[in-house]
């Protein structure tokens, strides 16, 4: 027997084997990706910046790029493979979202107010000529697919099961089921039994029924060790130690330690090519990072 699972919106008859049954279609990637995001987010909110650039102007506009729109730009570089600035006459340092500006072709963009912005690609981008994103559309798509599988296996409570008709023996014929007869069983099957409290645990038939019973077993999917493998690859695209997610569940508090060492100097590379992006505008900046800053040892 084959099973074919479906939208929403379709319905699938049983015919020749095949049966069907709904899949959910939730999207889960964005909420563990943004999940991976807030860990570095947290280091990069840990940076002091000092703008040694001497125009007053590309001083407090560099500062407020550096201390509120870097997560922005980390997310910007990972979703588009690029970042956008401009840099106009009197100095002013402006951060552009990629939907914010126009494409003029020729890789070139302009911002809203018609100037040419300066692009600075990520390494990804110049290796593989996509973002890190389009590099990693079939992973989240495939965390999706895992996490609505399970979704799937909940709802069912593990199994179902399939109904047929028998043929009586001292008659031996198709027996067929009319829509109308399949519908009103079906309803009743969902609406009365069960095993909870208030439904039916007997149900009494006019004819005979060849019950199939269905497994959907999560622990035979694997579906939480697919889970795992799905987001470490992601983790690492990312550059977040998988040993500060807390899927992993098996850390060390020696290796917690070092994860959070590592997912520092993940904050430190993305700043350091902030930097090298910024040096190419001849605009200079140094930075410390304030464990303290928020009044709390870390």
């Amino acid at each position: 027997m084959r099973m074919l699972f479906k939208n929403k919106k379709k319905k699938l008859t049983a015919s020749n084997g095949v049966f069907g049954f709904t899949l959910s279609k939730d999207n889960y990637n964005e909420a563990v990706l943004a999940g991976l995001f807030k860990k570095i987010f947290k280091k990069l909110n840990l940076f002091d910046f000092v703008v040694t650039t001497t125009n007053s102007i590309t001083n407090g506009t560099t500062l407020y790029f550096l201390n509120n729109q870097l997560p922005i730009a980390y997310a910007e570089l990972f979703k588009n493979g690029f970042l956008l600035f401009t840099l106009n006459k009197s100095g002013k340092l402006t951060f552009w979202q990629k939907k914010e500006c126009t494409f003029g072709g020729n890789g070139i963009y302009k911002s809203p107010y018609g100037d040419i912005c300066d692009i600075f690609y990520s390494d990804t981008y110049l290796i593989f000529g996509r973002s890190d994103y389009d590099l990693s559309i079939d992973l989240l798509k495939n965390i999706d697919v895992v996490l609505n599988g399970a979704t799937t296996v909940i709802k069912r409570l593990g199994v179902f099961v399939v109904g047929a008709p028998e043929q009586p023996q001292q008659n031996p014929q198709t027996v067929i089921l009319d829509d109308e007869e399949r519908e009103e069983l079906e309803k009743n099957v969902i609406k009365d039994y069960g095993m909870l409290s208030e439904q039916k645990q007997f149900m009494f038939l006019r004819r005979p029924l060849k019950l199939t019973r269905v497994t959907l077993g999560g622990k035979d999917l694997m579906l939480t060790e697919t889970l795992e493998m799905l987001i470490k690859i992601l983790a690492d695209v990312v550059e977040i130690p998988y040993d500060c997610v807390a899927l992993s569940g098996k850390s060390t508090f020696a290796n917690q330690e070092q994860a959070e060492q590592a997912l520092q100097d993940s904050a430190e590379a993305f700043v350091s090519k902030i930097w090298s992006y910024l040096n190419k505008m001849n605009i200079n900046f140094n930075w410390t990072v304030n464990n303290n800053k928020y009044g709390k040892n870390n």
